[in-house]
């Protein structure tokens, strides 16, 4: 059984147009992030170097089944494969590292500094570690199944006469890394749960705002008590000595009332930090899931059964394979919308001043 040239057209469509939408997207992305220092946050940051993986394996994508269409000898047909099997796991790779660096803030208390720190590693980890065997592949070839690169349907990956390499090298190390990233977020889950029963067993209702004023007024009462005790006590105290206390009660009131509003609005400051790192990585995670489950399922089922040839699945891996980039920007742009919009406000404010200096000028 094989796919009509409509149906491997349709598939080359698909493949090329989503390639185009993630390019222009990505693009649009590391453009603003190299542009603008405000867009630097930690997540940011490996979100861009995500991208630039997801820009370079469009480049892949793009070429499409042009590359089975010059031969899976041509060096087309083993830059198109060499390019896949570098950089599709990439993104896998980089959001375990977006995990890890959720968990370090959560339990290790990293903080921006720390984590740019590790960067370095993980470029390594995700770039330097899948050239290796995809550079490897370029070399290996039997009399019987001949070169391992060459025509994976609807474009140049692991031929399907290696297909079992394809679940060795790819399909089977990326859903590993799966596994280790929903074991990071449900640890981190089951914290955030945890620290939430705690705060209200506490009487605290997750108002950081409310939280601060009445550890404040707590506080407060806790100190009028331990200062005017010992005055009621003794009788023959002087009025100088009465005021002096009070002069030193107000002091010590507001003192402890700035003490403890500092202490709760560093400790949520850092809390909402990485509740809000750990909600954006999440969502790169579940773009992950949407990447990988539609080409699994189909790379599966021509493994339990090699004559099985669904023209819908390979449509679907065709189409949601080049969005990497599109996703990861989607993401970077969510994340970003703060830096949109003060960015927003401070060239309307350029522009008001601009015209107003016009005015006066004329």
């Amino acid at each position: 059984m094989s796919l009509s040239e409509g149906q491997l057209l349709a598939i080359s469509i698909a493949e090329r147009t989503c390639s185009a939408v993630s390019l222009l997207s990505a693009g649009a992305a590391v453009l603003t992030f190299l542009t603008w220092k405000a867009f630097r946050t930690p997540i940011n940051r490996l979100i861009f170097y995500a991208l630039c993986g997801n820009i370079v394996l469009n480049i892949a994508t793009l070429i499409s089944k042009s590359g089975v269409d010059h031969g899976v000898g041509s060096p087309l047909c083993s830059f198109q494969a060499f390019l896949i099997q570098w950089l599709f796991p990439a993104d896998a790779l980089w959001a375990l590292c977006i995990a890890w660096n959720v968990y370090l803030r959560f339990f290790y208390r990293y903080d921006s500094k720390q984590l740019r720190r590790l960067e370095w590693k993980y470029v390594l980890f995700c770039y330097v570690m899948p050239f290796i065997p995809a550079l490897t592949l370029l070399f290996i070839r039997t009399r019987s199944r001949g070169r391992v690169y060459g025509s994976g349907l609807f474009e140049c990956w692991i031929a399907l006469s290696w297909d079992s390499l394809r679940i060795a090298l790819l399909y089977g190390p990326v859903w590993l890394v799966i596994a280790v990233i929903t074991i990071i977020y449900t640890r981190v889950g089951l914290y955030i749960y945890s620290h939430l029963k705690h705060l209200r067993a506490l009487g605290m209702t997750g108002d950081w705002t409310e939280d601060v004023n009445r550890i404040a007024d707590a506080s407060t009462t806790e100190m009028h008590e331990m200062t005017s005790t010992p005055f009621r006590a003794y009788h023959g105290h002087s009025q100088a000595d009465e005021t002096s206390a009070s002069r030193q009660q107000t002091s010590s009131t507001h003192s402890i009332n700035r003490r403890a509003r500092e202490l709760v609005r560093v400790g949520s400051d850092s809390n909402m930090a990485a509740w809000a790192y750990a909600r954006y990585s999440f969502l790169f995670f579940i773009a992950l899931l949407v990447t990988w489950v539609p080409s699994t399922i189909n790379r599966l089922s021509t493994l339990i059964n090699p004559q099985y040839l669904s023209f819908g699945m390979n449509y679907a891996a065709a189409f949601v394979i080049p969005l990497q980039g599109f996703w990861n920007s989607v993401i970077y742009f969510t994340i970003s919308r703060r830096e949109f919009k003060a960015l927003s406000g401070h060239r309307e404010t350029s522009q008001s001043n601009s015209a107003r200096i016009f005015h006066l000028g004329h």
